[in-house]
């Protein structure tokens, strides 16, 4: 907004495909970006092998996804209106308006 000072975007890129969230390879995740950092991870509902394929199993893993993705713009509907107050790295206080810049998604996740 122009009547706020220091008022800056904060985007949020936001891919929907698993990726690995430690060096051993053990642990998968949604990733979120923020401002070019990754701010975030969804969750992923691990396969069960005699699951695999069910459409109830299916439609479980979706709802999971949905309602932790429903959080994340819950939270930053409401300061995308409002903003929040930031003190950056150099002591300079930012209004910080977040948005989702980008959401890409295929089939699994919309």
């Amino acid at each position: 907004p122009s009547h706020v000072d220091n008022a800056v975007p904060f985007t949020f890129i936001i891919y929907a495909d698993k990726m690995w969230l430690s060096s051993h390879g053990t642990v998968k995740g949604y990733p979120q970006y923020g401002g070019g950092c990754i701010v975030g991870w969804l969750p992923i509902v691990p396969e069960r092998s005699k699951e695999e394929g069910k459409t109830g199993y299916a439609n479980f893993k979706c709802v999971i996804w949905h309602t932790a993705f429903f959080q994340l713009l819950k939270k930053v509907a409401e300061l995308s209106k409002v903003g929040y107050l930031h003190e950056c790295y150099n002591k300079v206080l930012c209004w910080l308006f977040p948005l989702v810049l980008i959401l890409s998604a295929d089939y699994e996740e919309l």
